[in-house]
């Protein structure tokens, strides 16, 4: 028999203990910073629980009669406990699927987690989807290395790390996320008139909530900072959140050498190096252009996926 309870604070200490251990997990599902934005969205994150046991949770926010997991990030799902079983995944989504009709919903919009972010095998819930006449509404593109079978960097790569050395460019992780954001926001504002989703402000407190998940390590030539790039990390995978080059940076192969000491050095240990996705436009649009320059490092495509249930049948 499960039990679902929503989320309120007082049950912030269980949530953050299960996330940190859970078999899919990633840190941006701990409450500190999932709450960051708050006032942005009405959370609806729920927990199953089978007796006193906490068997999954579902980080998720309500807008209107949409259920969204989550809305306010990448990616979201269920996270399981390392010993959950097929069965007792079968029973929480018929849960999932009467709770939030009882409350109103209409649809819940599921955002898989990658398998990437499973310490161990993680994807009952693509089945079950699916078993609940779920429909895929949006695949978008990554480009992840394995770190553990590494293809190499392109000749073209190779050059821009060999120009970047012969122009003395320096790397450095000192966190200096002001310096950063500046940059990449100057040039951001000038190719698509935008800015960078998270202010600095919200970098730096995300930051000191977690620095042994989110670095920056960044390139410089005559003491200025020409090249940058923000690591989300977990155990399994070196994600780069934010990538900023300038006109300099790119004439001296800057951000060459810095992906190289991330990807061959300073991350080697991890099972992926993710560089994000290249889609647009709700993953209707490819941006092939930022796909190759990814693939250059050794890259290849792996999918993030969202799909719809209808709650009512």
């Amino acid at each position: 028999m499960i039990t679902v309870m929503s989320y309120t604070a007082e049950k912030k200490t269980i949530w953050d203990g299960f996330v940190k251990t859970g078999k899919n997990r990633h840190f941006f599902f701990q409450r500190d910073y999932m709450d960051y934005h708050a006032d942005r969205f009405e959370d609806k994150s729920l927990l199953f629980f089978d007796g006193n046991d906490l068997l999954a949770v579902l980080p998720g926010s309500r807008h209107q009669e949409t259920y969204v997991s989550h809305g306010g990030l990448t990616f979201g799902g269920l996270i399981f406990d390392k010993t959950i079983n097929f069965s007792e995944v079968f029973h929480i989504f018929s849960a999932i699927k009467m709770y939030l009709h009882s409350c109103g919903l209409q649809v819940l919009r599921y955002k898989a987690m990658p398998y990437i972010y499973h310490d161990i095998p993680s994807e009952e819930d693509l089945f079950l989807l699916l078993y609940h006449k779920a429909v895929l509404i949006r695949r978008d593109v990554s480009s992840t290395i394995d770190l553990k079978n590494k293809l190499g960097f392109s000749n073209g790569k190779k050059n821009g790390i060999a120009k970047a050395k012969k122009n003395g460019v320096i790397v450095s992780d000192a966190p200096d996320f002001d310096q950063f954001l500046a940059m990449m926001n100057a040039i951001l504002q000038e190719k698509y008139q935008t800015q960078a989703t998270h202010s600095k402000e919200e970098m730096l407190l995300l930051y000191k909530r977690f620095p042994n998940h989110i670095k920056l390590h960044s390139a410089f030539v005559n003491g200025r900072m020409v090249a940058g790039v923000v690591m989300y990390l977990t155990d399994q995978v070196a994600h780069t959140q934010y990538m900023a080059t300038t006109e300099i940076g790119r004439e001296t192969g800057a951000l060459d050498l810095l992906l190289h000491i991330l990807i061959n050095d300073i991350y080697a240990s991890k099972h992926y190096f993710d560089f994000g996705i290249s889609t647009e436009q709700q993953g209707r649009f490819l941006n092939q252009g930022l796909v190759t320059q990814k693939e250059m490092f050794g890259a290849r495509a792996i999918v993030y996926d969202t799909y719809e249930m209808n709650l009512s049948h």
